[in-house]
């Protein structure tokens, strides 16, 4: 996944729990999390919520198929939902619009791989 978050202009930090995410955006204010909410340690909505309260963006990136989840994410302030296994350029064109960057037409040069 960083590789390819690096790949549409995006400065990349890992965490692979929540306490390692709190930790990590206890130091770093982004513009935008990309929140996976199964996590091994604390329930991935209960971040998300935390994250938009303290005014952090965040998509919600994850590979469970309950639709209860979706809904309870952007009911938690989740900016945008996308299950996995997802198409790279559907993630990108979701991460502009979640980053608020304007629409437009990519060149080859600026896709993934191009």
């Amino acid at each position: 996944m960083p590789h390819v978050l690096s790949q549409f202009r995006c400065f990349v930090f890992t965490a692979t729990s929540g306490a390692q995410a709190r930790g990590v955006l206890a130091d770093v204010r982004p513009h935008l999390v990309v929140l996976e909410i199964m996590l091994p340690d604390e329930d991935g909505l209960l971040l998300c919520s935390d994250l938009n309260q303290s005014g952090t963006s965040v998509l919600v990136c994850t590979a469970t198929r309950r639709k209860r989840d979706r809904v309870l994410a952007l009911r938690l302030g989740a900016r945008d939902f996308i299950q996995k296994p997802f198409d790279v350029y559907e993630l990108g064109a979701r991460l502009d619009r979640a980053l608020g960057r304007r629409p437009g037409r990519l060149s080859t040069s600026e896709m993934p791989g191009g």
